[in-house]
């Protein structure tokens, strides 16, 4: 059985099922006890890696600290190359371009620049729909695998 930092949680390699303390996770009341009898198939798919040091985050708590922070009100704006490569969704705002004083064709190209409140904002849109998508597969497999056990 598996307890140690796993939130009153176990294993039982016997009965192949999760077992917990009765104070534990009252709504999980239903899946107690329990058998996963494709346990082993689940894990070859699935497998059991998890970041598991100080610096470990879930995505709820990627989305906590999206949520939690401020744009930086003295954050220059980004500059890079616009290669035109998967930058359909974000917004840019172009500065328009110098002339040249000299008369040789060596002008540089005006790169695009865009805000970090705005990235940050895109970024965190594209997180919520993954998360969201993740828990949508999450919910499907759960159907399909109790399917499965009836």
């Amino acid at each position: 059985m598996l307890y140690g930092s796993t939130s009153g949680f176990g294993w039982d390699n016997a009965k192949q099922c999760v077992v917990a303390d009765n104070t534990v996770h009252k709504d999980a009341a239903p899946f107690k006890e329990k058998s996963f009898p494709h346990f082993d198939d689940l894990l070859v798919v699935f497998g059991k890696d998890r970041a598991t040091g100080k610096d470990a985050v879930t995505s709820a708590d990627v989305m906590e600290e999206l949520n939690r922070s401020e744009p930086d009100e003295n954050a220059n704006d980004i500059e890079f190359e616009d290669d035109g490569v998967g930058l359909e969704g974000i917004n840019f705002s172009t500065t328009p371009a110098t002339e040249a004083t000299s008369t040789t064709r060596n002008r540089k190209r005006k790169r695009k620049s865009f805000k970090a409140e705005n990235f940050i904002g895109e970024v965190k849109e594209l997180s919520t729909n993954l998360v969201r998508q993740i828990g949508n597969s999450f919910d499907r497999l759960s159907q399909t695998i109790e399917r499965g056990f009836y």
